[in-house]
Formats: C-alpha cells, sequence, structure tokens
C-alpha cells in the first residue's frame, strides 16, 4: 500500500521498510530550489520554483507557493518524506516567521520554516567552523562557532544593507551613471549600458527603473557592471573593488562575532554574482587586504542541500545542526 503525501505518491520498497527522504528547500526574489536527501544519497531535485520572498508576498502568497511547490517535487519511489525544512528569503522577523510557520503547519506539521541565512550556513558549515559568505540579489555572511552556533552579518534588506550584492552593483553604477551624466563624475559607460538594459529611453529615466523594479530584477540587472568592468570600465571595475571591500568585511565580521581568527577562518563563497570568476577574484584579494590567510572555496553544496541536512538533523536530533532552525546570533 503507497500513501500520499504532498499530493506525492509514496509507496515501501520490496523489504516492506519505508525509506526515509528529508526534503530541503531554498526559496528567494530569484525563485526557489528543492532537493531531496535520502540517508547520505542525494536521490532527487529541483531548480524552477517560483520566486518566493516573504516580505514582498505577504505570509498568504508565500504559504500557497510553499504548497504548491511540494505538490510538485520528485520523488523516487520509496520515499517517504519524513522532514521538510524550507529556507525563506524575508522571514527575520520573529513574527512573520512564526506567522508563516502556523500557516504551512496547518497544512503539514513536518515543514519547518527557517531564514535562507540558515540554509546558506548549512550548505558549507555542516561539518566545521567558518563563514559562508554569499551575494546574490542581497548579500550576507554567516559564521559557525566553536559552540555550532551561527552569527550573521548583513543581510539586512537592500535599503540599509545588503552591501556588494547584485542589487547594490547596479544601484551604485545607476548612481555613478548619473553622476557622469550631471557632469559631476568621469565619463563612463554604465549610465548608456544600464539604459539599455532596463529598456529605457533615457538616462534619466533609470531613477524611475530603480524606484518601479523589485529588488530581484534590478538584481538581474548586475551582469552589465560586471561585463563592464570586463571590457575595462573604469567606474565598473571601482564598484566592484569596492563591493569586494564590502563583502570581504562582511565575512571578517561574522568571524569575529562567532569568535573565530579572521585570519585563519575558512571562506566559502556563494550566491548568483560570486560566480563571477572576475568578482570572486576580488572578494578574495579584498579577504587578503583584510589579513585573511585561511583557505577561500566555493561553497560544496547548494543551500537546497543544505536545508535538507537541516531537516535530517531535526529528524534524528543531531547537534548542532537540529538547532540551527531557530535562527542566527546577532
Amino acid at each position: 500500500m503507497g500513501s500520499r503525501e504532498f499530493g506525492i505518491e509514496c509507496t515501501h520498497d520490496y523489504s516492506g521498510r519505508r525509506m526515509t527522504t528529508y526534503l530541503g528547500i531554498d526559496a528567494g526574489g530569484s525563485g526557489s530550489r528543492w532537493a531531496l536527501l535520502r540517508d547520505d544519497a542525494w536521490v532527487a531535485s529541483g531548480a524552477d520554483g517560483p520566486p518566493i520572498q516573504v516580505a514582498e508576498l505577504g505570509i498568504e502568497t508565500a504559504a500557497e507557493r510553499v504548497v504548491s511547490l511540494l505538490r510538485g517535487v520528485s520523488t523516487p519511489d520509496g520515499a517517504a518524506i519524513t522532514t521538510v525544512a524550507v529556507g525563506l528569503a524575508g522571514v527575520g522577523d520573529p513574527d512573520r516567521r512564526a506567522a508563516l510557520q502556523d500557516r504551512l503547519a496547518a497544512f503539514d506539521p513536518r515543514i519547518t520554516v527557517m531564514e535562507d541565512t540558515i540554509s546558506g550556513a548549512a550548505s558549507a558549515l555542516a561539518q566545521e567552523c567558518g563563514v559562508a559568505l554569499f551575494a546574490g540579489t542581497g548579500s550576507f555572511a554567516v559564521a559557525r562557532g566553536p559552540t555550532g552556533a551561527l552569527y550573521r552579518t548583513g543581510g539586512r534588506g537592500c535599503v540599509v544593507s545588503d552591501h556588494g550584492s547584485g542589487y547594490w552593483l547596479v544601484r551604485r553604477a545607476v548612481e555613478v551613471g548619473l553622476q557622469a551624466a550631471d557632469g559631476i563624475a568621469p565619463i563612463n559607460t554604465l549610465g548608456a549600458r544600464l539604459t539599455e538594459s532596463f529598456g529605457r529611453s533615457a538616462v534619466w529615466d533609470l531613477g524611475s527603473a530603480m524606484r518601479d523594479e523589485s529588488a530581484r530584477t534590478i538584481a538581474h540587472h548586475s551582469f552589465v557592471v560586471l561585463h563592464a568592468a570586463a571590457e575595462g570600465d573604469a567606474a565598473a571595475t571601482a564598484i566592484l573593488d569596492e563591493g569586494a571591500d564590502h563583502l570581504a568585511r562582511l565575512a571578517h565580521g561574522a568571524a569575529r562575532k562567532a569568535g573565530l581568527d579572521a585570519a585563519t577562518a575558512p571562506v566559502f563563497l556563494g550566491g548568483g554574482v560570486l560566480h563571477d570568476p572576475d568578482y570572486g577574484l576580488r572578494v578574495r584579494q579584498a579577504l587578503a587586504r583584510l589579513g585573511g590567510r585561511g583557505a577561500v572555496e566555493p561553497i560544496p553544496l547548494r543551500p537546497e542541500q543544505g536545508a535538507a541536512l537541516v531537516a535530517r538533523a531535526m529528524a534524528r536530533g543531531d547537534a548542532p545542526l537540529a538547532g540551527w532552525s531557530r535562527g542566527t546570533r546577532a
């Protein structure tokens, strides 16, 4: 006999033993991904889920999208989903996270909501102390200290934080492009490039573009800044260096909060804009300028895999990951 969970048919294996599978989801403004972990093996994944940014969508719409994503998960025959951990952008506020948790728990009690910073941290720090540094639409760093607790820097929203992120790169480039057009900054190509990329008729329209578009859409245009720097635009190059310095300081700050030696702690790089080789190199150089001499490597797993590791830890009661869903320390 099979059973239906999240709209998925779950059957027994030939021995009659139900196999336990842990589902991790990582969702943000750019989309959502999921991964299924059975014991120690990755058995399935998906990368085409909808954007889910709770602060923008609200509790009800965000919950509906999570439920819709769960119902579309593909699982191999015999996989009984034991625990679901969902890392979400926009649930840093405890009241908002609790409201969403209550809404989803009414759908299925196996779902646990946590900040996307946690799924990101678990993708790098499940086995060791160090720092996970992310720069995508936003930016943040999370460090695992000697006791296993997590400490965060950054990630406070694009208005006051997220320095060095995709959104921040575009905002700075728009600022510099408009200053050049006003004759108060050196001539550069950024204004013209971004005017074309946003589909506007004049550089003066970039301010309204920044007001009209979501942070996710704005961050998408970061490729313009990255390409301009690669082609020798001095203003774009300076912006990348400035962003790299911000990110390096996030990593060192997180290490210090966690009680680590910032000079020797390993740093793991993740997030969309840090996939760019030139920007990633500039971050490595900025870390070295701050005295860092520890290993700097790409994050070994994807955030949805990190969420699945947390789901497994919660089911098994494995410390410290089992407690990470409660959040990072200030």
